[in-house]
């Protein structure tokens, strides 16, 4: 007798964005594999610690979000670590075809996110989305291509670029089942 093929795996790790709907990162897992999600409490040394009001409302925020991923069949697991070392391993012991997030846009959280993608990309899919601004900073630039350097120039071509090309909401997952 021939085993079934396993079903594709797609770790979602959550960060700052921890909402359900309107996820890009939730909604791309869903459409590549059964879903398990990932939050990790980070400590990275460079990495300013959370004071206690926004370490209260992570510890509340992730609390929800785990209830809410159970009730749609998704598990959440929850690390205390550095992401550089947890994800490749939990991805590694799930046995994770693919492997997403949302971005974060401090330099320091990108060159954590660049250095996963290199590790991650020898083993499996990885994809990152656009996270919780309405336009990506680098996709803003004056008339000569160069970044914006004052704000209200900046904040009037950002509101240009919406106008002309409004954002669309990612579907949410009706399931975290592959379609």
């Amino acid at each position: 007798m021939v085993s079934p093929t396993p079903q594709p795996l797609a770790l979602a790790w959550f960060r700052d964005d921890l909402r359900l709907t309107d996820n890009a990162a939730l909604t791309w897992a869903a459409q590549h594999g059964h879903v398990v999600g990932l939050f990790i409490f980070e400590e990275i040394d460079a990495a300013r610690p959370l004071g206690a009001a926004a370490a209260w409302w992570q510890r509340e925020s992730v609390r929800k979000l785990h209830a809410d991923l159970a009730q749609r069949g998704v598990h959440l697991i929850i690390e205390h670590g550095d992401p550089r070392e947890i994800i490749p391993r939990i991805a590694a012991e799930l046995g994770a075809t693919a492997v997403t997030w949302n971005r974060r846009y401090h330099l320091l959280f990108r060159d954590v996110d660049a250095e996963l993608k290199r590790t991650l990309a020898q083993s499996c899919e990885v994809t990152s989305h656009p996270g919780y601004l309405l336009n990506e900073p680098w996709t803003v630039q004056t008339g000569s291509g160069t970044p914006f350097r004052v704000f209200t120039p900046y904040g009037k071509a950002s509101q240009s670029m919406l106008i002309d090309a409004p954002p669309t909401p990612s579907l949410s997952p009706t399931s975290t089942e592959p379609t």
